[in-house]
C-alpha cells in the first residue's frame, strides 16, 4: 500500500512532509471525475508567479482524464468561469479554455476566497462524479484561514481539494488552509523551481479513490500504516 504522504529522516523517524493522511490506493474503473481550477490573477501574481501558474494550469488541463468534466475559475477583486458551468472534457473544450487562459492577465486586488469557493460548493454536483477542487495561488488572500478550514468541514463528503502554492512569496499556512487543513493535499512552486513534476504528483493524487476517508499516520520508531473504514 502506498502512501500519499511524503517522508525524510531525522535521526531515527520518519517525518511527514505537507500532510499527514493516507488514502487507500485501490483503483475503480468506473470512478470519474469533475474537476474546478481556482487560478489567481490578482496583482500579487504579476510577472514569474503568473508564468508558473499559466504553465501550471495548462499541464493540469492537457493531463485530465479522458471522461471528466471541468472548469477553470479566475479571481482578482471579482471571479470569472471560463465556462458558464462545468464542461465535458474534449479537444474542443480543452483548446477553447486553453485560448481563454492565454489571453488572461494580471491586476487588480485580491478576492475573498471564500467568495470563490463558496460559489464552486453552489453548483451542483455531476451525478457519478467526484468533484476535486484545484487552487493555483501565492496565498496573499483576505480570507481568514480557520474560516476556509471550517467551510471545507462543512461540505467534506461533496469534494477533496488541493492547492498548488506560486512563488517565492507564498504563504505556506495559507496554501494548507486552502487545501483543507491535515486532510488536504498541497505543494509549492518557487521561481527557480522543476514545476512538472509537482504538478503531475497532484493530479494524480486526486485520481485516487475516496472509498476510505483518510486518517492521521504517527509514527514513533517506525512508520505504521492504518486505514479506517468510510462511513456512509
Amino acid at each position: 500500500m502506498d502512501s500519499l504522504v511524503s517522508y525524510k529522516e531525522v535521526g531515527s523517524e520518519l517525518t511527514p512532509l505537507r500532510n499527514s493522511v493516507l488514502l487507500p490506493t485501490a483503483k475503480l474503473d468506473d470512478q470519474k471525475f469533475e474537476f474546478y481550477f481556482i487560478l489567481d490573477v490578482s496583482g500579487s501574481m504579476y510577472g514569474r508567479p503568473w508564468e508558473l501558474a499559466s504553465r501550471a494550469i495548462s499541464l493540469f488541463l492537457q493531463s485530465l482524464p479522458a471522461d471528466c468534466y471541468f472548469n477553470v475559475i479566475t479571481f482578482d477583486e471579482e471571479y470569472t468561469c471560463i465556462f458558464p458551468s462545468s464542461v465535458k472534457y474534449s479537444q474542443e473544450t480543452l483548446e477553447e479554455a486553453k485560448q481563454k487562459i492565454h489571453g488572461l492577465f494580471t491586476g487588480g486586488y485580491t478576492e475573498d476566497f471564500i467568495k470563490v469557493l463558496n460559489y464552486v460548493l453552489s453548483c451542483p454536483q455531476i451525478p457519478g462524479y467526484l468533484t476535486q477542487i484545484f487552487s493555483l495561488t501565492d496565498a496573499e488572500l483576505t480570507s481568514e484561514p480557520e474560516d476556509t478550514v471550517k467551510l471545507y468541514d462543512a461540505h467534506s463528503k461533496r469534494f477533496r481539494s488541493f492547492c498548488l502554492g506560486i512563488g517565492d512569496r507564498v504563504d505556506q499556512n495559507m496554501v494548507k488552509r486552502i487545501a483543507g487543513g491535515n486532510t488536504g493535499m498541497y505543494d509549492y512552486v518557487r521561481t527557480n523551481e522543476f514545476m512538472e513534476s509537482k504538478v503531475l504528483n497532484l493530479l494524480k493524487l486526486s485520481l485516487k479513490p475516496a472509498l476510505l476517508k483518510p486518517i492521521r499516520v504517527t509514527s514513533h520508531s517506525r512508520l505504521i500504516h492504518m486505514l479506517e473504514p468510510a462511513h456512509a
